[in-house]
């Protein structure tokens, strides 16, 4: 990870020395767009420092289809408000950490240039690690007007007289030893999903998933409801009143779904992202009370629906209501298959 130096409140120098931290380059200024970013010439960001305390983070692609993403982690501060541009709205996200010291963003880009614009609050440093197309690439990242190429990714923005142990000397770093990763877990065996075929539950019993689960308004328990109301399935949450995690996952089977609503889901914060193809979606929230969720419909072709749904990480049949009668599934993730008619 590389350290830099930035002026006075992140605004006017970054120091860079030379390998050893024995003799210090020229300064560097990460204000002012990098020139020549606007030639589409290929994929690249760009990183600087704007007007009225705005930090940058842009990318372009030279008209071919690229994956930008990356991460953003504050040292002693918090984000303040965050601004995305030229970004699809469910397809590209930019989403800010539960505690705000975090923004990751993941999009796909074709063409023009796409980014996001942040301010900070009490930060002591920054580190920021960008990739395309899931790799670091160190030279087609540009830093401040002049258009400065870090060594390496991720990279560390550091204020002035706010640490101590970065190698010594004014403006001096070191890179500090990258710990070797850790094995992957091995995942465990995942069940079958449960099929629900024209309504029967596979054990002989008949359910009917329209309309709106009677319990779900009463808010004694973290639980989901997932119904049917004319064409649109809803899938929503509640928390009793206290802070949970609920993600997962839709995906559809010999179709597209082909339009989303979200309900009383924070803009950044909580996300709901729908794939490239649009042959799934994808949710993650943190609520703490109230009735979240998002709704959507499908094409004519899709013959089968199958959601995962967890709260806290974990699946809860249990705490999964379907339907009116509000029909616990037996196994998670469930697969709602098409009868005669939906």
């Amino acid at each position: 990870m590389r350290n830099f130096r930035l002026g006075a409140a992140f605004a006017a120098v970054l120091v860079l020395a030379m390998v050893g931290g024995a003799h210090a380059a020229p300064d560097r200024d990460p204000s002012g767009k990098p020139k020549g970013f606007d030639k589409g010439d290929y994929a690249k960001y760009g990183l600087w420092k704007g007007q009225g305390g705005w930090w940058h983070v842009m990318w372009t692609t030279h008209g071919g289809t690229h994956e930008f993403s990356g991460v953003i982690n504050l040292e002693g501060g918090v984000f303040g408000p965050v601004k995305r541009h030229n970004l699809e709205a469910l397809q590209d996200w930019v989403v800010v950490g539960p505690k705000r010291h975090t923004v990751r963003w993941k999009t796909k880009t074709a063409g023009g240039m796409d980014g996001f614009s942040f301010k900070m609050e009490g930060v002591e440093a920054l580190n920021v690690d960008m990739k395309i197309d899931g790799k670091s690439r160190a030279k087609r990242v540009f830093v401040g007007r002049e258009g400065f190429n870090p060594k390496t990714l991720p990279i560390r923005v550091t204020k002035p007289g706010s640490y101590a142990g970065d190698g010594g000397g004014d403006g001096a770093y070191a890179e500090p030893a990258k710990p070797a990763p850790a094995p992957a877990p091995k995942p465990a065996p995942k069940p079958a999903p449960e099929k629900y075929a024209g309504g029967d539950d596979g054990g002989g019993g008949k359910w009917d998933p329209t309309g709106r689960p009677a319990t779900l308004d009463k808010g004694d328990v973290v639980k989901y409801g997932v119904w049917k109301k004319g064409e649109w399935w809803h899938v929503a949450w509640t928390t009793a009143g206290n802070s949970h995690a609920m993600n997962g996952s839709v995906k559809v089977a010999g179709g597209k779904i082909t339009e989303v609503k979200r309900h009383n889901l924070e803009a950044l914060q909580d996300w709901v992202i729908v794939g490239p193809k649009r042959h799934g979606l994808r949710f993650k929230t943190t609520t703490a009370g109230g009735i979240d969720g998002f709704a959507f419909k499908v094409g004519p072709r899709v013959e089968s629906i199958t959601l995962d749904l967890k709260i806290d990480g974990n699946h809860m049949p249990k705490r999964i209501f379907v339907g009116k009668a509000g029909h616990h599934p037996k196994n998670v993730p469930m697969t709602i298959n098409k009868p005669s008619k939906w």
